[in-house]
């Protein structure tokens, strides 16, 4: 049995249906077995899934350290569920999304070759003067020290609840800011031998002001999933809209109209 965890933050764009719509393409075309997690500061109401309720997490020094200021809340938040999740029991598990859909069938061996597999070499010094996102991205270079390898791809990853334990052990979170990107601090402290993947062939992104994706409507949307396994989306592209259509929220709720087990 294959266990999804899913830490969601504390807000949502669409009433949670990004879980919704999330479960349901995992349904349909998943073919495996596999259990659901979520970690929430809030219960869902009508999700049937285990739901983990934990406070929302800010770790104590580093807060009065910044006077207050909650800087990167959101990156602590999600890294302190995980974290709680791998705190006990030993093996492997799905750490998955909210906002994403699958869109073709896969067996786990997929997500196995997605974790290990989809990488970007880049330099990372650039990041040293960028924004939020990439103030995180460089912590891996700075704690590890030999971080070529950029992971944050907004798939699925696999982790290791001991691998986990060794790293929150040796990086606690209330001794490091900025927050790290879990990918790319994981798969580059437990590196294995891996192949850099094109993602470009294997998802399509819909983000909003960054996303290289123009849809007018739904048989726009047709288009640019062809041939692809995943979609990711943030609150921008999901809702961004034209002529009063909202071509990626409709085609969501068109292509996965089927209600999950997860599902009251």
């Amino acid at each position: 049995m294959v266990e999804f965890m899913v830490p969601l933050g504390g807000h949502s764009a669409w009433g949670n249906n990004e879980v919704r719509y999330m479960l349901r393409s995992l349904e349909k075309y998943c073919k495996f077995s596999f259990n659901v997690t979520f970690f929430v500061n809030e219960l869902i109401d009508w999700l049937k899934a285990e739901q983990i309720k934990v406070e929302r997490y800010y770790p104590e020094k580093i807060l009065k350290k910044n006077n207050g200021a909650r800087s990167f809340e959101n990156y602590y938040d999600v890294l302190n569920k995980v974290r709680s999740y791998a705190s006990s029991g030993d093996g492997d598990f799905v750490y998955i999304y909210d906002d994403v859909c699958l869109l073709r069938d896969i067996e786990y061996e997929d997500i196995k070759n997605l974790s290990q597999n989809t990488f970007t070499k880049r330099s990372i010094a650039k990041h040293f003067n960028s924004r939020r996102w990439g103030k995180t991205l460089i912590q891996p270079h700075l704690l590890l020290g030999f971080v070529d390898y950029n992971y944050e791809h907004h798939l699925p990853m696999i982790y290791n609840k001991q691998k986990l334990r060794e790293l929150f052990k040796r990086f606690p979170l209330e001794k490091t800011y900025p927050p790290y990107p879990l990918a790319t601090m994981y798969f580059n402290m437990f590196p294995e031998e891996a192949d850099e993947w094109g993602l470009v062939e294997y998802k399509v992104g819909f983000e909003g002001t960054v996303s290289k994706v123009a849809c007018y409507n739904s048989s726009d949307v047709n288009e640019v999933v062809r041939g692809k396994t995943w979609l990711n989306y943030n609150d921008f592209g999901l809702k961004w809209q034209h002529n009063k259509q909202i071509p990626l929220m409709d085609w969501i709720e068109n292509n996965y109209q089927d209600k999950s087990r997860f599902e009251t």
